[in-house]
């Protein structure tokens, strides 16, 4: 055979090659689809919104809806804790914003309403753990095991979440790949575009049909020249040790107890 027609021939088998591949995965994520699918839910977010601008105040109730993922058949719930509990933080100059959760809800894929408390938020990793308030009920949760082999460069993914209200909360499923690894105390991944944007508090699969992580976002303070202009939110990949590891504390987590409200003291002089 003449080089010309060998250098084609293998051409033609690594693209074979690379469609197959393409074509397992999007098996493998039709079929994770099926298994996890009930496990992916929906969490409404009631909170009391505060803004004040200039010496002006101004109040107002937000509703919000979030992914969340059941990681604990008791119906402990995984999000990403910007989404479910924004910080206070300046939208614009001379704004302050203050946001407080009221109250949280679970929406099971059949509709179920599941009144749920915060049990434990890792602000550092970016995760927040919900749980029903009532206990006793069992709930579909995705199994999760730790995994010796680590996210790679250009390694084939795909992520298991949800539409909004808007599109019934179908569940959606979008393919992507791992773009960068971030270095640091805490190694993180960046995916492709559509993956990280869309799918915010979702898990990542690897082309196996394995978990890899959970979707989340990074935040760094100030532009590029340091001066404190704003927030820039990352979408990022944190890995499943991270994951395994918040997951034990939050099992053991209690509700967090309501902020006491504390009357203002007294004035001698009104008793005179």
């Amino acid at each position: 055979m003449k080089p010309q027609w060998t250098f084609l021939a293998c051409g033609l088998a690594l693209v074979a090659a690379v469609a197959l591949q393409a074509a397992d995965m999007k098996e493998t994520a039709r079929s994770m689809a099926e298994q996890v699918g009930k496990s992916v839910i929906t969490i409404r977010v009631v909170a009391t919104v505060k803004m004040n601008m200039q010496g002006q105040n101004r109040e107002q109730e937000q509703k919000n809806e979030v992914t969340g993922v059941v990681v604990d058949p008791s119906g402990l719930t995984v999000a990403c804790a910007s989404q479910v509990e924004p910080s206070g933080r300046s939208a614009m100059s001379g704004m302050k914003i203050d946001i407080t959760v009221k109250e949280t809800t679970l929406i099971l894929p059949d509709g179920t309403e599941v009144p749920a408390d915060v049990v434990m938020k890792d602000t550092d990793l970016d995760m927040v753990f919900i749980r029903p308030k009532e206990a006793g009920k069992t709930f579909d949760a995705v199994a999760l095991k730790p995994r010796a082999a680590q996210p790679k460069l250009l390694d084939d993914v795909f992520s298991v979440g949800r539409l909004g209200k808007e599109g019934n909360r179908a569940v959606r499923v979008v393919p992507g790949e791992i773009q960068a690894e971030v270095k640091g105390p805490r190694t993180c991944y960046v995916c492709s575009f559509e993956l990280s944007m869309n799918m915010i508090g979702c898990l990542v699969f690897a082309a196996d049909g394995e978990p890899i992580g959970i979707l989340v976002t990074k935040t760094a303070v100030g532009g590029a020249d340091g001066g404190g202009r704003g927030m820039r939110p990352m979408p990022i990949m944190r890995p499943l040790a991270d994951l395994l590891d918040s997951i034990k504390q939050a099992k053991e987590a209690k509700p967090k107890p309501p902020e006491e409200k504390k009357e203002p003291a007294a004035n001698p002089e009104e008793k005179k």
